[in-house]
């Protein structure tokens, strides 16, 4: 099964690679970080789902608060589905489940950094493999 988690490039940068990534930033003397202007569809625009960079449909969490799994695990698939043009379902119950390794707890808290964290070294399931 494919590693999902190679999506995710945490990789050290060399120089030139870092000032090249920096280049569309400036800071102000507040050390306020703001980005470069450039044409780009405005957000509102975008119809993420017909992109297929979204599912159409909500996921009802019922009373966990497991938010943090909801948005982080829609965010890999958005990405996934932009990089490879083809969609994958990855499973929240991997994230809520396993991830209190990386500082997540469930259903009672947890965050997207947490759950990023723990996918730098678990693979992100299929939600038919991990449900």
């Amino acid at each position: 099964m494919p590693q999902y988690n190679k999506l995710l490039t945490f990789k050290p940068k060399n120089a030139a690679e870092y000032a090249s990534l920096l280049a569309n930033y400036t800071t102000n003397l507040t050390n306020n970080v703001t980005r470069n202007p450039t044409p780009v569809p405005s957000v509102a625009s975008i119809d993420w789902v017909a992109n297929g960079a979204a599912w159409p449909n909500a996921f009802d969490q019922l009373t966990c608060g497991g938010g943090y799994a909801f948005a982080s695990v829609g965010a890999l698939q958005g990405a996934y589905e932009l990089k490879y043009n083809t969609s994958k379902r990855l499973s929240v119950s991997q994230v809520l489940t396993c991830s209190g390794v990386s500082g997540n707890a469930g259903c009672t808290t947890g965050t997207p950094e947490a759950t990023f964290n723990y996918w730098k070294t678990t693979a992100a399931e299929l939600a038919t493999v991990f449900n």
